[in-house]
């Protein structure tokens, strides 16, 4: 055992023993007794345990070699040695951890499986295992030759004071580049070159001295084909710089014979051997240290200090130490200086156009040492919009509705030198009216760009958005995402630097799978009841636009307009891109009062009105009758009044009026007293009324004086079950 550092042996079955205890009710009450019960291997859900002389054997065709050929396993179960027929045998791959399958025993105690070596077998040793029952299996194992693939990920540290520790992790994995499956239980090997050759520190004859360079030789990958190992240099390894590489030699850990079919060989990586004098660096931009990465804040065109700090580990000063400084962001050197008596080298650094606006990344060099921090362009980036709102016009999102989807495309960069301000956050903004309707947009809230500063994303809106056009404009606050980064991880927010940039066209929303009908009189909208307002010989002007699914009807559809008023046909037109236009003029044929006006295409209508401003004249034809009433008793209580309201100029019915009735005794109205019987004062379209009036028992004696007016009041409540039906009141 590798931890342990002693032998190990696997417990199986056979070593196991286990009883439980029961608990047995004796009565309805639920007394009872607890009983003791021994728990043997058919409990597993396997045959049962027998303690005949049984003997299972397993054995493959195909014991090793490349992919494209067939394995044959067969299992011979015999019993005192006759075959056994009838039996079960289970197979498994203890190497992936699959089932095969169960197959019985043929005549001959034999039970097979195929399986097929191809590209979903992993490359290396199959560990088979066969079973009967947990007291009688047996084993054989096959090995698929192929290619391998190791990768050495990580050394940590890279450079080992063994004065101090001598120890380092090494990480990497091991997979099978034809399947992309891990490999686990593979042996590895740890080997230790000169730099920038290959001379192996090591066994002779690669090193005369025979020095092995780790404590411990070899290793293997866990379940997931990792390895993650934590191992000490030998410390008489010479002082020196190294290179580090895995190998692999087609050995694993319960198959040790290095086949030498299955090798390969990792990537290379520094580690570095040093004793004494522990080396710590340390890094400042106009001395803010590099813990703080959201300073210092500079502009363009200044200069900023960069200063490295070398100390040992009781943290005293180390001279004449080279550093190197380096522009990560630029993949830039800048250049390099000497440490002073007090340990410390700096260098001046000049902001030119080259520098991109928000975070650079900065580092100094010693050694293989490097310690990283950021300064601040304090400068506006631009949000480049490529294209988009792309369509400009969607469908609110609904069942069955289509084109509700647009794409937004752009970038957003440095507004000197066009470099991407990389892992942006920006948010896209619906305005409409000065008003934010952004929590309508799906997805809502900010979004990444990539590493380019570029963004390409769709959008929908919610299905009870508002319809109509609106402004798309995307903002950018300051705030940066590098917590991925692999040097620096941090999280900017510079609320200093922020922009936004509104796009050129904007976005309309409609109704999905639903018909736009607008309609106009005179430029106004069929919801503004009251206008227009026209006199004799005024030209009426009536508009519609039709659009479906948010585009215009085609090209010569008829349009029907229609006075519902003094029912007639006003015309019909043709559109041009969903428009149609028809001009007439009021005559003095033309009913004073509101007229009803609709547009028609198809079975599709919209209303609208227009006033005609006329005057009009109250016909009283009879009335009152009789002329003297009594006010009390059954009988002769009532008088009436009738008559019809018309245009005074052309004698036609005003239709849907409402006239008022009052009493005056003198001058004074004392209209408290009538009480109608019969009839109505909001008139029909025939603009008869015909009213029966009664006065209380209260009335004085004496002659009155009975006046029917019409003050401008119209009541309108037709068209009845349409999309645009109002009740509405016009006063005049």
């Amino acid at each position: 055992d590798n931890v342990e550092g002693r032998n190990a042996i696997a417990i199986k079955y056979k070593n196991l023993y286990n009883w439980a205890e029961v608990y047995v009710p004796t009565d309805v009450s639920g007394e009872g007794i607890w009983i003791q019960m021994d728990i043997y291997y058919d409990n597993y859900g396997s045959a049962p345990p027998s303690f005949a002389n049984y003997s299972l054997i397993l054995n493959s065709n195909f014991t090793a070699g490349y992919r494209g050929t067939t394995a044959y396993l067969t299992a011979s179960l015999t019993v005192d040695g006759a075959p056994v027929e009838g039996a079960t045998i289970s197979f498994y791959d203890l190497t992936s951890l699959q089932t095969l399958g169960q197959f019985d025993t043929d005549l001959n105690g034999n039970a097979s499986i195929i399986v097929n070596i191809d590209d979903l077998q992993v490359v290396g040793p199959h560990y088979i295992f066969a079973q009967f029952n947990p007291d009688v299996n047996a084993t054989t194992t096959y090995t698929v030759y192929g290619d391998i693939e190791v990768n050495l990920q990580n050394i940590n540290p890279q450079q080992l004071n063994i004065s101090i520790d001598t120890s380092t992790n090494i990480q990497g994995y091991v997979i099978d580049p034809v399947n992309s499956q891990r490999v686990s239980g593979v042996t590895v090997e740890f080997v230790l070159f000169q730099k920038g050759t290959n001379l192996r520190v090591g066994t002779p004859p690669f090193d005369i001295l025979g020095t092995p360079p780790f404590l411990g030789s070899t290793w293997n990958t866990d379940f997931n084909g990792d390895f993650n190992v934590d191992v000490n240099i030998n410390p008489s390894v010479p002082f020196g710089n190294y290179e580090l590489r895995v190998d692999t030699n087609g050995s694993w850990y319960f198959n040790p014979l290095a086949l030498g079919y299955v090798n390969d060989s990792s990537n290379k990586m520094d580690l570095d051997v040093t004793a004494g004098e522990v080396e710590k660096l340390w890094f400042y931009i106009n001395d803010i240290p590099s813990d703080v990465p959201d300073a210092p804040i500079v502009q363009r065109y200044s200069n900023i200090k960069l200063k490295a700090i070398v100390v040992n580990e009781t943290n005293d000063p180390i001279i004449n130490k080279n550093v190197d400084f380096y522009d990560f962001t630029r993949g830039f050197y800048i250049g390099s200086n000497i440490t002073n008596s007090n340990g410390i080298a700096t260098l001046n650094y000049s902001i030119g156009n080259f520098v991109t606006a928000g975070p650079n990344l900065l580092y100094g060099k010693l050694g293989i040492k490097e310690n990283y921090t950021y300064f601040i362009l304090n400068e506006k980036p631009t949000i480049n919009i490529i294209s988009g709102p792309t369509p400009r016009k969607i469908n609110r999102t609904g069942a069955g509705a289509s084109n509700t989807i647009f794409n937004i495309e752009g970038e957003i960069l440095d507004s000197i030198n066009n470099n991407p301000i990389r892992r942006s956050i920006l948010n896209l903004k619906l305005l409409k009216g000065g008003m934010d309707y952004s929590f309508y947009l799906l997805p809502s809230g900010p979004f990444l760009t990539d590493v380019n500063g570029y963004f390409n994303l769709d959008f929908e809106v919610d299905s009870n958005t508002q319809t109509g056009n609106y402004t798309l404009r995307l903002d950018f606050n300051g705030t940066i995402n590098r917590l991925g980064h692999p040097e620096y991880p941090t999280f900017f927010n510079l609320p200093y630097i922020n922009t936004s940039s509104v796009f050129t066209n904007e976005l309309k929303i409609l109704t999905p799978a639903t018909l736009l009908f607008n309609f106009w009189i005179n430029d106004t909208t069929y919801d503004n009841y009251n206008q227009p307002v026209l006199t004799e010989n005024e030209d009426l002007n009536l508009s519609v636009y039709l659009e479906w699914g948010g585009i215009p009807i085609g090209d010569g559809e008829w349009i029907d307009f229609y006075d519902v008023t003094q029912d007639v046909a006003l015309g019909s037109v043709q559109t041009v891109n969903g428009y149609a236009h028809l001009v007439i003029s009021t005559s003095p044929a033309t009913v004073a009062g509101p007229h009803l006006i609709y547009a028609q295409w198809g079975s599709n209508q919209n209303y609208s009105y227009f006033i005609y401003n006329k005057n009009i004249t109250i016909d009283l034809t009879d009335g009152p009758e009789p002329r003297e009433i009594l006010r009390s008793g059954p009988n002769n209580r009532t008088f009436n009044l009738h008559g019809y309201i018309n245009d005074s100029n052309n004698g036609a019915t005003i239709k849907y009026a409402q006239i008022n009735v009052y009493m005056y005794d003198g001058p004074t109205d004392v209209s408290f007293y009538l009480v109608l019987q019969s009839g109505s004062v909001s008139l029909d379209e025939m603009g008869e009324f015909n009213l029966d009036y009664s006065v209380l028992s209260s009335t004085p004696e004496k002659n009155y004086t009975i006046q029917v007016e019409f003050s401008g009041v119209f009541l309108y409540s037709w068209p009845n079950n349409q999309d645009n039906e109002y009740d509405f009141y016009l006063g005049g």
